[in-house]
């Protein structure tokens, strides 16, 4: 969170604000990282003064010259949008308490994509995570880690991959992030595998959060789900591939869906659909079709642009299991910054082809 007014091209000041309190902070420490070919690099730290506020200045500071604020809060990272050298004046960065209970997370949309392939069943997920409280949802501590949003999969799933930040697992059925989640709105989006020679022909949904609609997506397009539980909203195509698209309300926590999928020998050869390439753009258009329309967003986002930040995610989540203390830092911010990138560019797709 922040807010800007116009400073010096040569000088980066600002304050950082607890919202709660609407006190400056005394002591808090300040990064300033430098945008650039290979990502943000992270340049310098400032501690905020007895007022609370902060400064920057040196020769890295030119007119133009991209950057991003980090503020370290108990434990906690509060990063800016992407700024330019001497076009704002004050730089103020929000920071929120931290809280371990859950109960201001709920989920507006849970996207849940099913498709049988030749090997067994390709799915995908797209949550959207509101949190209705003032505080940042901080999960809770696992030894030298910390669970932050967890996420149930079936037992025997293989391959958990995400696609906006790191996903880990935390036991055969269990997946979880740790980034926290700022009051507001977050997206994670994640993929697994399961083995056609291991599922039993029904996909096992766990609510572990409120949600106000869970959006399933099926392939092949003839499958069909109970109409005692399902809204069908019928055949829709995505990314030029063919889906059955069926709608749930008003979700408890603890309530368990059952979704039938006949798996058959037939269906494993007929259909060779590649889930986790296509995932950003179908993902993109799957929330285009079940939100209400937007404005007009800005020119020039494209699908070569999403999969060029995909893909240098993905080479960051690898040089993340090897990094050294600074390293992990560096990387971290780089890969906020890219989420950011990704998820601007999904909502200008979604507008244009919505």
């Amino acid at each position: 969170m922040l807010a800007c007014l116009p400073l010096a091209a040569d000088t980066v000041s600002g304050y950082v604000l607890d919202t709660q309190t609407e006190q400056r902070l005394v002591g808090i420490e300040v990064a300033f990282l430098v945008g650039g070919e290979e990502g943000l690099t992270e340049m310098v730290r400032r501690r905020t003064d007895e007022e609370g506020a902060f400064s920057f200045s040196g020769p890295f500071l030119t007119p133009g010259t991209t950057f991003v604020l980090v503020a370290h809060h108990e434990g906690l990272e509060y990063d800016t949008e992407p700024l330019q050298v001497g076009m704002q004046d004050q730089v103020i960065i929000e920071v929120f308490d931290g809280t371990e209970d859950d109960g201001q997370i709920r989920l507006d949309g849970h996207h849940l994509f099913l498709a049988i392939t030749k090997a067994g069943v390709d799915v995908a997920q797209l949550v959207h995570i509101d949190n209705d409280g003032a505080s940042t949802y901080i999960g809770r501590a696992f030894g030298d880690e910390r669970r932050v949003f967890q996420m149930q999969v079936p037992a025997g799933s293989l391959a958990p991959q995400g696609h906006s930040g790191q996903v880990l697992r935390a036991g055969p059925t269990r997946l979880f992030t740790t980034t926290p989640l700022p009051p507001g709105r977050s997206q994670i989006a994640f993929t697994i595998q399961l083995r056609g020679d291991d599922f039993d022909g029904s996909y096992e949904h766990e609510v572990l959060y409120p949600t106000s609609r869970l959006e399933v997506f099926v392939q092949p397009t003839d499958i069909e789900l109970p109409a005692s539980q399902f809204e069908d909203h019928g055949e829709i195509h995505l990314h030029d591939q063919g889906y059955r698209h069926y709608r749930m309300r008003d979700l408890d926590r603890g309530r368990t869906v059952a979704i039938p999928l006949p798996y058959s020998q037939p269906l494993r050869w007929s259909l060779k659909w590649a889930m986790l390439v296509l995932v950003p753009a179908l993902l993109a258009a799957a929330v285009a079709l079940t939100r209400p329309a937007a404005a007009a967003p800005p020119a020039g986002a494209t699908r070569s642009q999403c999969e060029q930040l995909i893909a240098q995610l993905a080479d960051i989540d690898d040089r993340l299991d090897t990094a050294d203390e600074r390293g992990v830092f560096t990387l971290q911010q780089q890969r906020q910054q890219l989420k950011k990138q990704v998820t601007l560019l999904y909502r200008q797709l979604d507008d244009t082809t919505g």
